[in-house]
């Protein structure tokens, strides 16, 4: 998963990625009304794609690709978010750091009872 920036927490073992809200607090823009996550950009893609997830309270968010049989292949977020827009982008891969077969694949939001999915096409 491509994420841009790391923060290392001596506290625990690993690094950590920054989510970052796409929208800066300068802009001011209302906060979202429902929880939604776009289309991804470019779809069909190669390489690397970016989504976009709209939370209109903070909240504790799951975002994962799913192939064509249901089966995980990668998880893009697992925190609490506060609300606004967020840029997720995946770079193709697997969990395991392999790039993952052409096909349709699927990205999920989870966020208590909310689960939203949106199709995607990955061409290598």
């Amino acid at each position: 998963v491509a994420w841009g920036s790391y923060l290392y927490d001596s506290r625990h073992t690993g690094l950590y990625p920054i989510v970052k809200p796409s929208v800066s607090p300068e802009e001011h823009k209302p906060l979202p009304t429902e929880f939604r996550i776009s289309q991804n950009y470019p779809n069909p893609f190669n390489g690397e794609t970016s989504i976009e997830v709209y939370l209109p309270v903070a909240a504790q968010v799951q975002v994962e690709v799913y192939n064509i049989l249901g089966q995980k292949v990668a998880k893009l977020a697992d925190h609490h978010l506060l609300a606004g827009v967020h840029r997720l982008d995946w770079d193709g891969r697997d969990s395991h750091g392999q790039e993952v077969a052409s096909g349709i694949y699927f990205f999920m939001l989870s966020s208590g009872d909310t689960k939203l999915t949106r199709k995607s096409l990955y061409l290598k």
